[in-house]
């Protein structure tokens, strides 16, 4: 270690007490490291007042002064290879040049004064140095106690430093668990972060098409103003045109007095016409009311006689039923005498041979007599029968089956089983589809006639309605021709004015005539709305009876469909009881309880 004295520099400032400035240049014997740790040992005062410097373990000299209390300032590195600070004293000033040596390079950072160093210094022994070269033994020795005290120094620090890397590595693992748990929720924050940046985006998506969606409505509705505003600047041209129009008019009925009393003789004449023709509507509104009325009395009857025909055709369909009941309850009870008798065994009896003979020998007359009269009345049955079928011209499926070829022979063929009663149903029937006939028509009569009168209705209605239109134009014309009357005598009455009151008094009148005419033009439009409102009822109740007259009709159809399949089911099971074999020849005894019971 070599201490070299140089040139004192510049004064810097002031100096306390004749201060002296010395540099001292102090070459290191290692590398300079990071962190250099710079410490005026105050605490040392009583060991010859030395102060030291320690860098990287190793003590350095700089010089005695004799004031130890006083402190290191000024500390600066003014360039990469050199550091400078300045210490003062009573007698002088001195500064420090560490220098750049082959061993290493100075750190580019401010000095740090650490508590290892410290340690250090409390527990070194102090080396005296002084400028002569007798105390070199005194040098060396106490250099090896000093580096026995900094190797043992070492040891503890080296022991403390484990300690402490293992307490920093405990807090790295720590750290290192928060680090992962912290990355987990950042990833789940991350994916939450992504879904409501979706949703987000769909909701903008979303806004983005209402957006568009009002843009494309909003366009339509400037559309539509720009339209309605072109076309009230054609009306407003429209109304200027009329305007300058009126004006044109009124500056010609003004030229003369003799002009003006000439129109109003006009319009008096035109008033009267107008008085005759409103005369003449109101009598002809009037009789049209009258014949309203009669007419809505007809259709009131004739809904009336309507109603009893529909009572009257309800009853005879309960007659109707009353009559197939009655009908089948006869036909159950010959069926069932029929089974009876033909099921009964013929008696034998024990009694002589002269009263069986007796019985067996009856005259041929009767039995030939009774069977003339079954033909006889079977004829007429099927007489009966086919002209009340061709009466109403109704193909109903009413015509029976049965076959007078077996009548037409000889009076020795013999009379079918239910032949009779087969008859009497046809006959029944026929009749009753007759009746039902006869009710339809006239039912259809009826709504046929309460069409017309409802048609009839209608025209008067419309009759009405064109009357009433005529009489509210007439109305109105009649009083613009009492308003221009009363303008033309106003405009007589005020010729003797001057020339602008005339003008300011026309131009009042003719804003009063505008109002005038807007309000009648206002009220015409109201009646004309009240009167179609007051058709379309009209129309909506005609409506409604034509529904209902085409609902009677259908049911008509249909009770006549049903009262056809009823019959045609009549029919069928009768067909089918004759196509049944036929039973054992009965004995004469058998077949006159049978006529009788037929």
């Amino acid at each position: 270690m070599v201490c070299e004295i140089k040139t004192p520099l510049k004064h810097a400032g002031p100096e306390p007490r004749k201060a002296r400035r010395r540099c001292f240049t102090v070459r290191c014997p290692k590398p300079i490291p990071t962190t250099v740790s710079v410490t005026c040992l105050n605490n040392y005062y009583s060991v010859n007042n030395l102060l030291f410097i320690y860098l990287s373990l190793e003590i350095i000299y700089l010089e005695w002064f004799p004031h130890a209390e006083d402190a290191v300032r000024d500390i600066s590195w003014p360039d990469r290879d050199v550091i400078t600070f300045e210490y003062w004293i009573h007698k002088a000033q001195f500064t420090v040049r560490l220098l750049e040596t082959e061993w290493g390079r100075c750190h580019e950072k401010s000095l740090v004064h650490t508590d290892g160093y410290k340690r250090i210094a409390r527990r070194c022994t102090l080396l005296f140095v002084y400028k002569n070269q007798e105390n070199k033994p005194l040098y060396i020795n106490s250099m090896v106690h000093i580096s026995t005290s900094i190797q043992v120094t070492s040891m503890v620090l080296i022991s403390e430093l484990e300690q402490e890397k293992h307490l920093l590595r405990r807090r790295l693992d720590t750290e290192q668990g928060e680090y992962e748990a912290r990355l987990v929720e950042l990833q789940n924050d991350i994916k939450e972060l992504t879904a409501k940046i979706d949703s987000k985006d769909n909701s903008v998506k979303q806004r983005e098409e209402e957006k568009t969606g009002l843009i494309a409505e909003l366009t339509a509705q400037n559309s539509r103003l720009t339209n309605q505003l072109k076309e009230s600047s054609a009306v407003e041209a429209q109304l200027l045109a009329q305007l300058e129009l009126l004006k044109d008019q009124c500056s010609i009925r003004k030229t003369s007095l003799q002009d003006h009393v000439q129109s109003l003789e006009s319009l008096k004449a035109e008033l009267a016409l107008m008085s005759d023709k409103r005369a003449d509507l109101e009598r002809r509104l009037t009789t049209s009311l009258k014949d309203k009325d009669s007419l809505t009395q007809q259709l009131d009857e004739a809904n009336d006689r309507i109603s009893a025909l529909e009572r009257q055709l309800k009853e005879q369909e309960h007659l109707y039923q009353n009559t197939l009941k009655e009908l089948e309850r006869l036909q159950r009870s010959h069926d069932t005498l029929a089974e009876r008798v033909g099921s009964d065994p013929v008696e034998i009896t024990n009694t002589p041979r002269s009263l069986h003979a007796e019985l067996e020998s009856e005259p041929e007359e009767d039995e030939n007599w009774l069977r003339t009269e079954a033909v006889q009345v079977f004829k007429q049955l099927r007489a009966l029968a086919l002209q009340l079928n061709t009466g109403h011209d109704d193909d109903s499926g009413l015509h029976s089956d049965l076959s007078l070829s077996s009548l037409d022979g000889d009076e020795g063929e013999t009379l079918r089983r239910g032949a009779l009663s087969a008859a009497c149903a046809d006959a029944v029937a026929a009749y009753a589809a007759l009746e039902g006939s006869r009710v339809r028509d006239s039912i259809a009569s009826h709504a046929r006639r309460a069409m017309e009168r409802e048609r009839q209705i209608d025209e008067k209605n419309e009759i009405i309605a064109e009357l009433s239109s005529k009489l509210s134009v007439a109305e109105v014309e009649l009083r613009a021709s009492a308003d221009e009357r009363d303008k033309l005598l106003n405009d007589a009455t005020y010729s003797s004015l001057q020339h602008d009151e005339a003008v300011t008094k026309a131009r009042q009148e003719r804003d009063e005539a505008i109002e005038r005419k807007k309000a009648s033009e206002v009220a015409l439009a109201k009646t004309r709305v009240e009167l179609m409102q007051a058709n379309s009822q009209l129309y909506e109740a005609v409506r409604q009876k034509i529904d209902l007259g085409q609902q009677l009709e259908q049911w008509q159809m249909d009770m006549q469909e049903l009262i056809d399949e009823q019959m045609k089911h009549k029919l069928t099971s009768q067909e089918k009881r004759r196509k049944l074999p036929p039973p054992r020849a009965p004995t004469r005894t058998e077949r006159l309880f049978g006529l009788f019971h037929r």
